[in-house]
């Protein structure tokens, strides 16, 4: 039961990505993660529910699925975790850039300024 009590926290926290990601091109990836683990959920609650009632014919079988869900899912969040990073690393480059721009820019506008000055001074 103590792995669906961590995966309630997950759902949640997931939950509150999605509202984040509004309008990013992840969110049906993230969407994807999020059913899943709604899933899972079920699937614990069913695993107990068999365990209780000592089903065990139909454990093998949900274990089974639940595996092969379970690499899904960490195929999927891997691939948004990459696709993630990669949006990071960019912005962080273009925000790089941009930076240097504006600083060569206002290094070239004090120069000007102190030009100006000095002619102002020297007229």
């Amino acid at each position: 039961m103590m792995g669906a009590v961590i995966m309630g926290l997950s759902i949640v926290k997931t939950n509150n990505i999605l509202k984040l990601l509004k309008f990013n091109e992840a969110i049906k990836s993230w969407k994807t993660l999020f059913y899943l683990m709604i899933f899972f959920l079920f699937g614990y609650l069913v695993a107990f529910y068999l365990f209780i009632y000592k089903i065990i014919d139909l454990i093998a079988v949900l274990t089974g699925l639940v595996f092969f869900l379970g690499s899904c899912f960490v195929l999927l969040s891997v691939n948004i975790y990459n696709q993630t990073l990669e949006k990071i690393i960019k912005i962080q480059e273009e925000y790089r850039e941009a930076k240097e721009t504006v600083e060569k820019t206002l290094g070239e506008l004090k120069r000007t300024q102190g030009r100006l000055i000095h002619n102002e001074k020297t007229i």
